[in-house]
């Protein structure tokens, strides 16, 4: 009950965030986020054609770091964010895990946050303090 809490207002600030961002998440690019953007880095392969990452931002509770970095689609000299890639890793157990965070969508939404339920509660709350974390650097 107390993860279901917690990702229920996960899901809420996230939507109210995405309704300030002029990008929606496509199927593709939350693929991407989840899966595409660690093949990338491990394979040291270049940037998805259209896509760019911004300064990522680190955030460490307890025994877990979480780093957020902003996906944008990019048009000629335009961006549009259009979510977030979230590593995320135990440092106690040394796994990482890999999730994206989209505009938009409430299906992937969904998809999202049923991912982020697989974690243990310890984990599940420090993600959830991560992002709330993340969420007020953000809109300073």
């Amino acid at each position: 009950m107390k993860k279901t809490l917690i990702l229920l207002f996960i899901l809420t600030a996230c939507i109210c965030h995405a309704q300030f961002e002029t990008g929606k998440t496509t199927e593709e690019e939350y693929n991407y986020m989840t899966k595409g953007y660690k093949l990338q880095m491990d394979g040291g392969l270049d940037m998805k054609k259209g896509y760019a990452t911004d300064t990522p931002t680190d955030i460490k509770v307890g025994d877990y770091s979480f780093k957020f970095i902003p996906l944008a689609r990019v048009s000629g000299k335009d961006s549009i964010l259009v979510g977030y890639i979230v590593k995320a890793r135990s440092l106690a157990w040394d796994n990482t895990y890999w999730y994206g965070i989209p505009f938009g969508d409430l299906d992937l939404l969904n998809r999202s946050f049923n991912a982020i339920k697989s974690l243990d509660l310890p984990m599940t709350q420090a993600f959830f303090r991560a992002y709330m974390q993340f969420e007020t650097i953000e809109a300073k």
